[in-house]
C-alpha cells in the first residue's frame, strides 16, 4: 500500500491552463487546478512515473529481500518505520534496514533487524520535476490537453474519454509505459 502527499497545483500551472483555454478571468481557478490535480494524475497513472515531487509513503511486509518502492524516480528515501502486528508504530534505527535508489531512479529496501515489525513503512521522495516550469515540455503539453478536455466535456454525459492526442504526448517524453495497467 502507497500513499502520495496531495498534489499542490501552483499558479502558475492555472495560469499557463488558462492562457490555453483562453480564459481571462479568475472565476473559475479553483475548478481549473482541480482539473490539472486529476489530469496529472491520470498521467502519473498512465505512466506509472509521479510527475511533480511529492512525499510518499509505503507499507510493505517485512523481509530480509530487497523490496522495490512503487513510486518512482526516487529522489531521496526518508526513513523506514517499523509496524507490529498490533499496537503503534516506531521509528527503525537505520542499522535495521537497508536503502538503494538504482540508476533507473527506483528505490529499494530491505530489512536487516526488524525488531517487533511485522510491517515496515518507507517514507521517501519521488517526481520528475520539483515544479510546474521543470516538467518536461510534452508532459507539461500533455496535462493541458487532458485539462482543456476536462473543461470542455464537464457536463457531457456522453464524453468518450480522453483524446488520444493526451497519449501521444505523454509517450513523446520517453516515460516508460507499462501497457495495459
Amino acid at each position: 500500500m502507497t500513499s502520495i502527499e496531495p498534489l499542490a497545483v501552483h499558479a502558475d500551472a492555472v495560469d499557463e491552463a488558462k492562457t490555453y483555454l483562453r480564459i481571462e478571468h479568475d472565476e473559475e481557478d479553483a475548478l481549473i487546478a482541480s482539473m490539472i490535480a486529476v489530469a496529472i494524475r491520470h498521467g502519473e497513472g498512465f505512466t506509472r512515473t509521479i510527475f511533480i515531487t511529492r512525499n510518499c509513503r509505503a507499507r510493505m511486509p517485512v523481509s530480509t529481500a530487497w523490496q522495490r518502492l512503487i513510486e518512482t524516480p526516487v529522489s531521496a528515501i526518508i526513513g523506514v518505520d517499523g509496524v507490529p502486528g498490533s499496537g503503534p508504530g516506531f521509528t527503525l534505527p537505520s542499522t535495521a534496514y537497508a536503502l538503494d535508489i538504482d540508476s533507473n531512479g527506483d528505490g529499494w529496501v530491505r530489512t536487516t533487524d526488524p525488531g517487533a515489525s511485522r510491517w515496515i513503512e518507507a517514507s521517501y521522495r519521488a517526481g520528475l520535476a520539483d515544479d510546474w516550469a521543470a516538467l518536461p515540455e510534452a508532459l507539461r503539453q500533455g496535462v493541458l490537453r487532458l485539462t482543456a478536455h476536462l473543461h470542455a466535456v464537464r457536463d457531457d454525459p456522453n464524453d468518450a474519454g480522453p483524446p488520444a492526442a493526451v497519449a501521444a504526448l505523454v509517450r513523446a517524453t520517453g516515460v516508460d509505459v507499462i501497457a495495459g495497467q
